[in-house]
């Protein structure tokens, strides 16, 4: 968050846009409220939402004062939004055949890299993915083992974001 964010800053004062790196630093948490928003939307239609109430129900959220001010003031919870979009994304497209596993891995990095907390998110979709592994394997034999595609993508989706994290604190 605060690369991507303080490289937008800087690079507005450098550029002669701005005087102070704190203004442009707070128009970049709109950005990445957008983007969450816009992968909300998305995931959304993944999930064949009918579109006014999704719609709806985004814009709702984007007007919550926690949101707005999260995305307000320069700090990472300002990408949160962001974060849970990107790993809901990326879960879905994958789950549909459309998004290779290796790319659970990075977005699974990339949320653990822009907070730690954002490992709730990664939590969410390991369990939701447990629990599609228990609805497929309903009917079968109950000693069937769970659908090794999703042990093995819970796996890859938390592997990565426990190296990111640890790395993190170890930084720290």
């Amino acid at each position: 968050y605060h690369l991507v964010t303080g490289a937008f800053a800087k690079a507005t004062t450098l550029l002669g846009i701005s005087n102070s790196e704190l203004d442009p630093a707070r128009i970049f948490g709109g950005f990445w409220l957008a983007l969450g928003l816009m992968l909300a939307l998305f995931a959304g239609e993944l999930l064949a939402i009918p579109r006014v109430p999704l719609v709806a129900a985004v814009a709702i959220f984007a007007l919550a004062p926690d949101v707005l001010n999260s995305a307000a003031i320069v700090n990472a919870d300002g990408a949160s939004v962001f974060a849970g979009g990107l790993v809901l994304v990326a879960a879905l497209l994958w789950e549909r055949g459309r998004l290779p596993m290796w790319c659970l891995a990075l977005a699974g990095a990339a949320v653990a890299a822009l907070k730690l907390t954002n490992l709730v998110v990664i939590v969410i979709i390991v369990l939701w993915f447990l629990s599609q592994a228990y609805r497929q394997r309903q009917g079968a034999e109950p000693d069937r083992p769970l659908p090794r595609r999703y042990v093995v993508a819970c796996c890859v989706l938390m592997g990565a974001a426990v190296v990111v994290s640890v790395v993190w604190l170890a930084i720290v």
